[in-house]
């Protein structure tokens, strides 16, 4: 343990004079009155920022030295899964499981951010607390696979305007800055939208608002969709109809950034199969969310279909 721990990465360097760890430090040292421990007090900080995850509940972090080793894709071919450990009560456990055929030999990885982010969010936050920048298929193509997830509409013509991924910028008819015209745009966007997110004729009116802003496939109005696919039911077969539609929509794009046994894929087939019953897709799902904590909401999905799939 002591010799796994000794190689992980704290970027310390890459925090250098960081207010906020110095401020930890000084009060570890004055809890311990003992000066002699700051390095260590400050190797441990960036230990943890650097490796440890939320835990289930997000009570806390957690450090796993093993785990902490896996590389991030931001097109990856695993996914990583915490849950309280029956075996040892009041401790957590974490595993990993494929979402792909993984071949000998082929590394192992997982994402450390949302891969339902568009790149320029995505280089900014790996930048700011990972301190590298992802060269992975995805973040080399400003179309995202053909998803365009994080594409907006010009202002002056309407045409989809294209990503200088190196110059952090969109350009059409004219050129836009990422930072700070649009992360503001985008910000203002997401509190709008986690204002109604709740509310089915709300968040239509949100689609409704964006549909000259943002691209069709923008994360921001996929994240809507999502919501919509969970709040709508089978009251009026207009619903029915717009929930089967949204999540064929949601399907296509996951199967392009979050391809394979996927959290993401499994909960939107679940909505689906609630409206068509379509018993054929019932073992896929299980395959989907099986590794799920039971007490989660895709758990509980999975124990309700095992449950069916055992009176088919």
């Amino acid at each position: 343990m002591a010799l796994r721990l000794d190689l992980l990465m704290d970027h310390n360097e890459d925090r250098i004079e960081n207010e906020e760890d110095l401020k930890l430090t000084e009060v570890l040292c004055k809890i311990i009155g003992n000066e002699s421990f700051r390095e260590d007090f400050a190797r441990l900080i960036g230990v943890i920022k650097t490796n440890a995850i939320q835990t289930v509940g997000g009570q806390g972090r957690a450090l796993f030295p093993t785990f902490s080793f896996l590389s991030h894709s931001c097109i990856t071919n695993a996914r990583h899964v915490m849950e309280h450990d029956q075996k040892n009560p009041g401790k957590f456990k974490i595993s990993i499981y494929s979402q792909v055929p993984i071949k000998s030999g082929e590394e192992i990885t997982i994402t450390y951010t949302s891969l339902l982010r568009p790149v320029l969010e995505r280089r900014e936050k790996l930048e700011y607390l990972w301190h590298f920048t992802c060269q992975c298929t995805r973040c080399q193509d400003p179309t995202e696979f053909g998803t365009f997830i994080g594409s907006i509409k010009c202002s002056t013509c309407q045409k989809l305007m294209t990503i200088d991924i190196e110059g952090k910028s969109y350009k059409c008819c004219h050129t836009i800055p990422y930072h700070p015209t649009i992360e503001t745009l985008f910000d203002q966007l997401e509190q709008y939208l986690t204002s109604c997110n709740t509310d089915v004729n709300e968040l239509f009116d949100f689609l409704k608002n964006t549909a000259t802003l943002l691209y069709e496939n923008h994360y921001l109005r996929v994240i809507a969709k999502r919501y919509l696919t969970q709040l709508l039911t089978n009251a009026s077969k207009d619903d029915k109809a717009k929930k089967i539609d949204f999540g064929r929509e949601l399907l296509t794009i996951f199967d392009k950034l979050d391809p394979g046994l996927s959290h993401s894929r499994g909960m939107t087939l679940y909505e689906l199969y609630k409206v068509t019953q379509k018993s054929e897709t019932v073992p896929e799902i299980i395959r989907c969310l099986e590794m799920e904590p039971k007490e989660s909401v895709a758990g509980k999905a999975c124990e309700n279909l095992t449950q069916i799939l055992k009176k088919l």
